[in-house]
């Protein structure tokens, strides 16, 4: 596990314009905060400032790759899907609105690819990061330790 100020680090550059951020839900089983089932939770969830919808709380690429796909659905919100090798795909979701990449769309490391939100199910504004290395959802945390410097 990374110490939480190594992780606070981090996270201030994923959100490079807010210095309090946190984890307000790891990687793994949960009960889900908005239907109240026990269902695994295939990401972590990341707040910034407040946990507001606030257009100050921007979101940056974690790792360069091309955009594999964005939109919206009833559960992620709005979304990117970014594909950092052949075998990993990024993803974040409950962006506040219509993210800055499209589709096929090459993003640098630390490219800003929206605002955070709460759009989606989703109790309040906050980015949902999600890691799928074939095919299967891991646990981005120990990620965050290799963001780039």
């Amino acid at each position: 596990m990374i110490p939480l100020e190594r992780v606070a680090i981090i996270m201030s550059k994923l959100f490079p314009n807010h210095p309090y951020n946190k984890i307000t839900s790891p990687f793994g089983m949960r009960i889900h905060p908005v239907t109240k089932v026990k269902t695994m939770h295939n990401g972590i969830d990341l707040v910034a400032s407040n946990g507001t919808d606030s257009q100050t709380d921007y979101i940056t690429n974690h790792t360069e790759g091309t955009v594999e796909s964005v939109g919206y659905n009833s559960s992620a919100g709005y979304y990117v899907k970014i594909r950092v090798s052949p075998r990993t795909v990024m993803v974040y979701y409950h962006l506040s609105g219509t993210p800055y990449v499209k589709k096929g769309d090459f993003v640098k490391h630390g490219e800003k690819i929206g605002f955070m939100g709460s759009t989606g199910t989703a109790t309040g504004a906050h980015l949902h990061w999600g890691i799928k290395r074939d095919g299967k959802w891991i646990d981005p945390q120990p990620y965050l330790d290799n963001y780039s410097e």
